[in-house]
């Protein structure tokens, strides 16, 4: 009875351990306004927990006697600090003394994700050796592999419930107290089996108070205190979540802000900035009819509607605008409803690639390329899909973060790249600058001055509260255009243009932001860019030399082939993430689908690797490393492939992430087996563990901010090549 209650106790240990890794996430990502840095910062926090806990645990459960009270107990303390840690993730800003409308500092960010994940990620790397110790001791062979298959299994098991059945309809409050509801049951019937009696009586006790908090709605109060603190000096009107993230409303005096994924989306007051984006653009037309807007405030629309065209609306989140619109204007709210709008919620790209209907106007009003997932709305690869829904005379509108007076070098470079990225589809370009700067692009020549949009504003009758003849001329005042142009001009040679496979305009994106706190590390980051395949590869073979004279043992290159398969396995995932969203739009379901088929490969290759025969474990790791070798070699070829299927996307890109499961899933068990000979193997699995896991942080971190923007995919999956290549022939020349 105690070796089958340990199974599905684990098992749904492992499920809280991917939902908990969701959810703190998710919340964390609000607070850090999250970009590809913030991301990494928190899975390596994450991973590096979780390495170091089962490091030390291998440590002691070699020498130790009693496992039972030490696991659960860690099991306990896990739903402690997951509890916790939630209501300080949500009212971290608070917590520390910074605004809400202050950005997070990459320190402060490193500081916090340590402080509120590494404890419970710690405490999960620790229950992994200890469970793995227990089903030692009732005469299992390789407990390590056999508990690594559970926590592969159970991470697809939770990736896949939480996608389809808990985001949609629970917050992160009743998420969490499901979740510890359920493990302190099943702690409760392991640990009357096991006769710990106390942590039975402790487990109980936690229990009443869980249901009390549960079905009294004192949960509720939690939850709102937590959501209070988070907008503290602003009144909160509502609170929810999406599937694409979190959304709030706020007021403050008569405006009401409505925030998505804890950044300003827009605020219903917000008219001058509205009137300034609308007008410019659609007065530049000599004749618009239709006009395409992706993404914005939808007090924008009642600004674009003063023309008499059809608008073409379309909006990821469907529940941001249900959550906004009732603290919405009355003009703003009849637009809205007005004949001549229609609405779209999806993917604005993917809108775009498939659509059939032409625009005279096309208006891209998203953020700025802060992550990969909008870098998709400033490449080369989508302005020519613009162009081929534009009419023959037809403007694309973009607007991008500048400087109105003094433009650094780094701002150029950043403006840089957008506009020669534009300029690969659109010969003709008109800068209007600003703290935002407004690029209207053409393929066809057009006449445009102050003196035109004036004469057309006045023949339109086009009524505006804070844009007048006055502001136009402002805008196009010469000498602050010609500044511009030429700060910009200077850049070009060395500026990259940005395309899907290589996010270069993205990593410019983080050079301004990481400079905002530490300016002194601009040359650092000038010298970064320099990075190409050539180098790394020569960096990587000076490497493997030392590694060749200094590692002698096989288990020392078992050790450092853990941790090149941990980079690759996690930086390959993230490729394929990466490349679904660029080839087929963003759909948070079918992600969450690719997470589910590597957990799954995950599981399936550690079932593999654990039914191997005794004798050939060494072979069938090099092996493995060959196929990861092959595998990262032809792995863009296939993206070229996919690029030109329009059909069976879910189930190739399902097909491609079970493959990266499988192959990293069965090197852990088979490296368990050939490393634990002679000594304990607990032990050993817990130092695997933790170089996997460290190998994991560091291709998470490097490869998603600096190796995908800068190397470009194919050229990072060629790396990821050679990497393995070097770790293939050291595997090849050690012995027995």
């Amino acid at each position: 009875m105690k070796r089958f209650w340990l199974i599905p106790f684990y098992f749904f240990l492992s499920v809280t351990d991917l939902v908990a890794q969701t959810i703190l996430i998710r919340e964390l990502l609000v607070s850090f306004s999250g970009n590809e840095i913030a991301i990494g910062i928190i899975l390596v926090s994450w991973l590096l927990g979780g390495g170091l806990g089962s490091f030390l645990a291998g440590k002691y459960a070699e020498k130790g006697k009693d496992f039972s009270s030490p696991f659960l107990l860690s099991s306990f303390l896990i739903l402690i600090f997951l509890a916790l840690s939630l209501f300080f993730c949500r009212c971290l800003k608070a917590t520390f003394g910074i605004p809400i409308y202050e950005i997070i500092s990459p320190s402060q960010m490193l500081c916090s994700s340590f402080l509120l994940i590494m404890p419970l990620s710690f405490l999960f790397g620790v229950t992994f050796i200890l469970a793995a110790r227990l089903w030692k001791k009732e005469g299992r062979k390789n407990p390590v592999g056999f508990i690594y298959i559970l926590d592969a299994l159970g991470a697809a098991t939770g990736g896949i419930v939480f996608t389809y059945f808990l985001v949609e309809r629970w917050g992160s409050f009743p998420i969490v107290t499901f979740l510890i509801l359920v493990n302190l049951s099943l702690a409760i019937i392991l640990s009357f089996f096991l006769r710990r009696f106390k942590i039975l009586f402790l487990c109980i006790l936690s229990l009443i108070f869980s249901l009390y908090l549960f079905s009294s709605g004192n949960l509720n109060k939690f939850r709102d205190l937590a959501a209070e603190r988070q907008f503290k000096g602003q009144t909160l009107i509502k609170y929810t979540n999406s599937k694409y993230g979190n959304i709030a409303v706020t007021r403050q005096g008569e405006t009401y802000l409505v925030y998505h994924q804890g950044s300003l989306y827009f605020t219903t007051e917000d008219t001058e900035t509205n009137e300034e984006l609308a007008h410019l653009v659609l007065l530049s037309h000599q004749n618009p009819k239709n006009v395409l807007l992706i993404g914005g405030s939808p007090a924008l629309i009642g600004e674009i509607l003063k023309y008499k065209v059809g608008v073409d609306y379309v909006e990821l989140d469907p529940k941001l605008i249900d959550a906004s619109k009732d603290f919405l204007s009355p003009e703003a709210q009849s637009s809205l409803a007005n004949p001549r709008v229609k609405i779209f919620y999806g993917d604005g790209r993917f809108f775009v690639k498939n659509c059939q209907k032409s625009f005279d106007i096309v208006i891209v009003n998203l953020p700025d390329p802060i992550n990969v997932q909008l870098n998709r709305f400033y490449t080369k690869e989508f302005y020519r899909e613009v162009k081929n829904i534009l009419s023959k005379d037809g403007i694309m509108a973009v607007n991008i973060s500048s400087k109105e007076d003094i433009v650094t070098k780094q701002v150029a470079k950043y403006n840089a790249s957008i506009y020669k990225t534009i300029s690969t589809s659109f010969p003709y370009l008109t800068l209007i600058p600003g703290e935002k700067l407004l690029i209207l692009a053409s393929a066809t020549p057009r006449e445009e001055s102050a003196n035109l949009l004036i004469k057309r504003l006045k023949k339109r009758r086009i009524k505006t509260v804070f844009f007048t003849p006055y502001h136009i001329q402002q805008k196009f005042y010469q000498e602050r255009i010609d500044y511009l142009r030429a700060k910009i001009s200077r850049e070009l040679k060395t500026a990259r243009i940005n395309n899907d496979f290589r996010p270069i305009s993205f990593y410019y994106n983080v050079v301004l932001w990481a400079l905002m706190f530490n300016p002194q590390r601009a040359l650092f980051w000038e010298r970064l860019e320099k990075l190409n395949l050539g180098n790394l590869s020569i960096l990587l073979l000076l490497l493997f030399l030392i590694a060749s004279f200094s590692i002698r043992k096989t288990r020392g290159r078992i050790y450092l082939s853990i941790m090149a398969i941990g980079f690759s396995g996690i930086l390959l995932q993230v490729i394929l993430l990466i490349s679904f969203q660029v080839l087929y739009g963003y759909v948070y379901a079918k992600i969450a689908l690719l997470i589910a088929g590597f957990m799954l490969g995950l599981g399936i290759g550690a079932i593999l690797a654990y039914k191997k025969k005794e004798g050939r474990e060494l072979s069938a790791f090099i092996k493995v490393q060959a196929a990861i070798f092959i595998y990262a070699l032809i792995l863009p070829f296939i993206f070229i492939l996919l690029a030109k299927i329009n059909y069976l996307q879910d189930f190739a890109f399902f097909l491609l992430s079970g493959i990266s499961g499988l192959l990293v899933g069965m090197a852990f068990p088979l490296a368990t087996k050939i490393c634990g000979r002679g000594d304990g193997t607990i032990e050993t699995g817990g130092k695997l563990y933790g170089i996997d896991l460290l190998g994991a942080s560091l291709g998470t971190l490097l490869g998603s901010v600096i190796l995908i923007p800068i190397l470009g995919i194919p050229h990072t999956c060629f790396l990821i090549a050679i990497l393995n290549f070097f770790c293939l022939i050291l595997l090849q020349r050690s012995g027995r």
